[in-house]
């Protein structure tokens, strides 16, 4: 779910939390708000940030002002939906930011017993019927998804429910069981358990992500070739941002628009992103493309869970560093790196400031002159005027 567009590109200040010996599983698989990364906090200059620049949304800006003079290709970095190699033996395509069985009709109780039931495995011989299934399933008008306001609240107070992490509505804390949850809770309750299960067949993984700076979520087809070129193997990722999610709904009464609606927190905005992811996988599963911003896509989001659009309106580490700090790609600024003070010019704002120091020793960049490249966190950056 890119920034202004939930596509495949899948919500702190709330970084992956530092890990324990003591810790439970789910605790070491979760974010929480303020937490340090553990990879993150440093202000000095580093090797490189490939693994941030991979998770961040692929139209995210890389500066307005300066760019390194490399031979690289400017198109290293691909739209969500389209396939990029990762390795010789593997294709990706991505897109971005969304079972109902016979539940009970009204009486909570069975539809706790409903969502919290274990869904039926699927195995490869069974892929032909699922897809048939689902395909159906998505292409049903809208008269079948008339309760779906009811069913997204079902889901709402389950998750909680059933959550070790979640404190509330507007959480401070989650774990990838959390997003795991929700999405089969979903498939459940709207897609009669037949998505999970046919992902699962192939390869299915959650994961939070703390790098992705742009897009809400990341839903990504991983396709395995050997050498000769035979396919080996499908796999599922489905990706939420904890650095959007957390970034938003920090003072009381913070609204927010995600996919057309309107969100007063946290919870409200992620249900809105597994949204959108569940129906990117339940489009690849069933037809291979997907693509947030194709007629088919949005009639179905339209259909099932009343989305008007397929951006997102969450506070992106760029839009808090100008609302709190007043920095932006351009302004100068002094920080403290190895015990001296430094002063250069913020080039990109991701999880942390890309800052260009005048060093000769640096590389030569598009505008003459040499720089020494600086990931500072935006908090310890101070202004000059």
């Amino acid at each position: 779910m890119q920034r202004r567009r939930i596509k495949n590109r899948a919500i702190p200040s709330a970084p992956t939390a530092a890990g324990g010996k003591n810790r439970t599983q789910a605790d070491r698989n979760s974010a929480e708000v303020g937490s340090p990364s553990p990879s993150v906090p440093r202000s000095q200059s580093e090797p490189s940030e490939k693994r941030q620049r991979a998770d961040s949304d692929s139209s995210s800006p890389a500066g307005p002002h300066f760019r390194e003079n490399t031979h690289s290709n400017p198109n290293h970095q691909l739209e969500s939906n389209s396939h990029r190699n990762v390795s010789s033996e593997s294709v990706r395509e991505h897109a971005s930011t969304n079972a109902r069985e016979s539940y009970g009709r009204s009486e909570s109780s069975n539809t706790q017993r409903a969502i919290s039931r274990s869904p039926k495995g699927c195995q490869p011989t069974d892929r032909p019927g699922y897809q048939s299934r689902l395909r159906e399933l998505l292409l049903e008008d809208a008269a079948r998804w008339k309760d779906s306001g009811r069913w997204e609240q079902n889901i709402r107070r389950w998750v909680l429910e059933q959550s070790q992490t979640m404190d509330g509505e507007n959480f401070r804390r989650i774990s990838d069981l959390d997003l795991e949850r929700m999405a089969e809770a979903y498939d459940r309750q709207f897609f009669q358990g037949l998505c999970l299960p046919l992902a699962r067949s192939f390869g299915l993984h959650f994961r939070l992500s703390s790098r992705m700076t742009r897009a809400g979520g990341k839903t990504t087809r991983q396709v395995f070739r050997t050498s000769t070129g035979k396919d080996a193997g499908t796999r599922f990722e489905i990706a939420l941002s904890t650095n959007l999610l957390f970034q938003s709904f920090r003072r009381k009464g913070d609204r927010t628009r995600v996919c057309g609606i309107e969100c007063t927190d946290r919870l409200s905005a992620m249900q809105r992103v597994v949204e959108h992811e569940m129906i990117h996988l339940c489009e690849m599963l069933v037809w291979i493309q997907s693509d947030c911003s194709a007629r088919r896509f949005q009639g179905i989001a339209h259909r099932l869970f009343q989305h008007t659009e397929h951006r997102h309106e969450l506070v992106t580490p760029q839009e808090r560093a100008i609302r709190e700090f007043d920095i932006r790609p351009g302004t100068r600024v002094e920080f403290e790196a190895n015990g001296m003070r430094r002063c250069g010019i913020v080039n990109r704002i991701t999880t942390r400031a890309t800052v260009l120091v005048p060093d000769l020793s640096g590389p030569r960049y598009n505008d003459g002159h040499h720089y020494a490249k600086y990931y500072v966190p935006i908090q310890q950056l101070h202004r000059l005027d």
